[in-house]
């Protein structure tokens, strides 16, 4: 074994190297042959998400403790038997603090009206798991709005909600777009909102704005790509203090409401004058209700549709909005604008998201548009450049 060949690192030193390993699954397990010390350090990543089946595996049952993200999704197997049943056997004899002390997430995908309607009736179930704070439903399908709600509301504790591709019948879509809140709604800090069936999301983000996460919500993330944009952002504001946005189609009032910002990202999808120009950016930066208090500013370019340099090239050309938002940021010395406007931000960042990974001579000459175009950022020694893979 290892321990006899080596001398021990410490524990910890392990833990934080192995933590980098945690998205691979044949690195862990290939580790966890390797040593009991790594054993020991590799499990915890192993069995950190697992999905609901696995719970009714007794030999299994040691390593629960590990378990913090509990996957519960359709397959097969719910052709053969009711989702239900499957559900009652196999999952809810496991919702206890002793089977899970460290469950934090439940994400639920895929889903039908039984099995999220079985879902919405485990509240009692779900109140010992007090660890319990994020939830995420994903391409799930309910009978009715309220049943939505009602699973919402199943978790007590709940302070994260991730929502994409939720639907429920079209017997309820007369509902009026403000529906009467449940008595014990939910008290979210952080919403990721769905870009798809956006009537439907505009009817839940209303429901949850009645909630008392209107008065709690303190992080709001709304895709790029989410065309309802400008109908959702309405309905908070006041507590929210990180906000992630698509520019597109907003205005000069759109951000009225939110008086706490110190964390902003605005998404720019590529210039085009069918899905909308970035002539909104200063705008928007310049109508900021709360941009003394705002520390952290991210630019975040969605080219994800360019697939070559050429392609890149050409988006740079239709930067001009970046060059208004730099004065927007650093007015002339002299001016009343804004010697105070923006005085607590501490960086300026603009990340550029392709689908294709740019030559290393078109980042650098991307870069130099982008400095050129905002000298003043520059200057300030605040602006951050960086490439991500879409």
């Amino acid at each position: 074994m290892l321990e006899d060949a080596y001398p021990q690192l410490p524990v910890e030193l392990l833990e934080h190297i192995t933590s980098f390993l945690q998205d691979d699954t044949r690195a862990l397990r290939n580790l966890s042959l390797s040593s009991r010390t790594l054993d020991a350090v590799s499990k915890p990543h192993l069995f950190a998400t697992i999905d609901f089946r696995r719970l009714g595996c007794p030999e299994l049952r040691p390593l629960f403790c590990h378990v913090k993200e509990l996957q519960v999704t359709w397959q097969v197997d719910m052709f053969q038997t009711n989702e239900m049943q499957l559900l009652d056997r196999l999952l809810v004899p496991s919702l206890s603090p002793e089977a899970l002390p460290r469950l934090q997430r439940l994400v639920v995908r895929a889903l039908g009206t039984r099995g999220t309607r079985f879902l919405s009736m485990q509240r009692k179930a779900f109140v010992p798991l007090t660890s319990l704070t994020t939830l995420t439903l994903w391409e799930t399908y309910h009978q009715n709005l309220r049943d939505v709600q009602m699973l919402i509301c199943a978790l007590p504790y709940l302070k994260t909600l991730h929502f994409s591709t939720v639907s429920w019948g079209k017997d309820l879509d007369y509902i009026p777009l403000i529906p009467e809140p449940l008595p014990d709604g939910p008290h979210l800090e952080t919403l990721y909102v769905s870009s798809t069936y956006p009537e439907k999301t505009l009817v839940l983000v209303g429901w949850l704005a009645q909630t008392p996460t209107g008065q709690s919500l303190k992080n709001l993330h709304i895709p790029f790509f989410a065309h309802n944009a400008p109908a959702l952002v309405p309905f908070f504001g006041p507590m929210v203090q990180c906000l992630s946005v698509p520019v597109r189609r907003l205005h000069a009032s759109s951000l009225a409401r939110y008086t706490s910002l110190e964390s902003l990202v605005l998404l720019l999808h590529k210039y085009h004058p069918g899905t909308g120009r970035w002539e909104e950016l200063p705008i928007v930066l310049a109508s900021l209700p709360s941009s003394g208090l705002l520390r952290s500013l991210t630019l975040q370019l969605e080219l994800e549709r360019l697939h070559s340099d050429e392609e890149l090239s050409d988006a740079v050309l239709h930067n001009g909005p970046l060059q208004e938002a730099d004065r927007v940021l650093f007015p002339e010395s002299g001016t009343d604008d804004g010697a105070t406007q923006f005085a607590n931000l501490c960086e300026v960042s603009v990340v550029v998201r392709t689908s294709f990974s740019p030559t290393k001579s078109k980042r650098d000459e991307f870069e130099g548009v982008i400095r050129r175009l905002m000298q003043r950022t520059v200057a300030h020694g605040q602006l951050v450049l960086l490439f991500e893979a879409a």
